[in-house]
């Protein structure tokens, strides 16, 4: 109640965005959305979660000040919530909190009394589809949003972290708690066509007015154009950290591939991966600056970018700095990546393959936009 006077006290409406502190691009969002917040004149609130203690926190901006406080439970946040003036509610992410879906439920019948609260619904994951939230099933491959009978196996097959916060319910209960919280949204806002057609395909009965597609902007930093170099072989930029949905064992086996049978080309990994890899064929830069990467693709060579991620992203960075720098482009025709890449000259798109196939749609790429004729 402090907190709330506090934030109140310039007169200013009150804004709630509701987020985790995992890091990675919906922090990044997170960002800029509340600059833009107080940019209008609101003073946001930001709703998380505390790990270590599993209590949430909420944390009030004016200007450069900060204030928090700790409370266990989110029914008598959202009730001291209905006191103050809040007009608007940011819903960007709550993987990892520990009890999930009571939030929903909470924040479900809050806004269903608060019909005045200007609620948007952003979706960086697939959170509100499943509890797998990269749509990875059992096996690690893309699930493609299966018969709900098959979810049910895969539920109890999966080890997805966090998927201990969601034990003991059904795939249909799941959905069906998530559902209406969607269905109190003024705004659902995905950042890729893919992710559209996947949310539908979980909630068809969702209002498609209400659904936009809003892919997110560069303008962080303007990455200049790369002078391409052909050395006379494929030079493979795989750029970020590469975990196993984003693509490590791809990352891996290509590697293998690439020394076992001798084949002329080398992978640079611009940033980290979980695997170790031979240091015959890789070279690994390690962490990175944003501005750095012109000058580490030319540094290195780097005529070919690889995205080797084997989940839906909704949307991503790495794929458009990548066109944004002139590289040809490789990817699977997986979620928002395959969606952009296709649109790109410099670009192809594949089907999953095995590593063979890979490196054969590698060599087609090369051969047709960076050997010098």
């Amino acid at each position: 109640m402090r907190l709330l006077k506090w934030a109140s006290a310039e007169g200013k409406p009150l804004a709630i965005v509701i987020d985790h502190d995992l890091g990675g691009g919906a922090n990044l969002y997170r960002q800029s959305h509340i600059a833009h917040l107080m940019a209008k004149g609101f003073t946001p609130l930001l709703f998380s979660a505390h790990h270590g203690i599993l209590s949430y926190v909420l944390t009030a901006m004016r200007g450069k000040r900060r204030r928090t406080a700790y409370i266990d439970d989110p029914l008598v946040l959202f009730k001291h919530l209905s006191h103050a003036n809040i007009q608007r509610i940011i819903f960007n992410n709550i993987l990892s909190f520990h009890a999930p879906l009571a939030l929903v439920k909470v924040l479900t019948n809050w806004l269903q009394e608060h019909q005045t609260v200007h609620f948007l619904f952003l979706v960086h994951d697939y959170y509100c589809i499943c509890p797998i939230w990269l749509l990875l099933d059992h096996t690690g491959k893309h699930c493609g949003i299966p018969d709900m009978n098959v979810c049910g196996t895969c539920m109890r097959s999966n080890n997805s972290p966090f998927l201990e916060f969601s034990a003991g319910i059904s795939i249909v209960g799941w959905r069906s708690i998530w559902g209406g919280l969607l269905q109190q949204a003024d705004e659902i806002r995905c950042f890729s066509n893919s992710s559209r057609i996947l949310l539908l395909r979980a909630h068809p009965s969702l209002d498609q007015a209400k659904i936009s597609v809003v892919p997110h902007s560069l303008d962080r930093l303007r990455l200049r154009k790369i002078d391409v170099q052909d050395c006379g072989y494929p030079v493979i930029g795989i750029i970020g950290h590469i975990t196993a949905h984003k693509g490590a064992h791809i990352v891996q086996d290509l590697a293998y591939h690439i020394k076992a049978g001798r084949k002329k080309a080398r992978i640079v990994v611009i940033g980290t991966i979980d695997l170790e890899l031979p240091t015959s064929v890789v070279t690994i830069i390690g962490p990175y600056r944003l501005e750095e990467l012109p000058n580490l693709l030319e540094l290195h060579q780097v005529n070919i970018g690889l995205f080797p991620s084997i989940c839906p992203e909704t949307f991503s960075y790495v794929t458009e700095e990548m066109m944004a720098m002139g590289l040809p482009v490789l990817t699977f025709n997986i979620g928002a990546p395959g969606e952009r890449v296709a649109l790109y000259p410099l670009g192809r798109v594949i089907p999953f393959s095995k590593t063979e196939n890979l490196m054969q749609e590698i060599i087609t790429l090369y051969n047709s936009h960076v050997r010098r004729k």
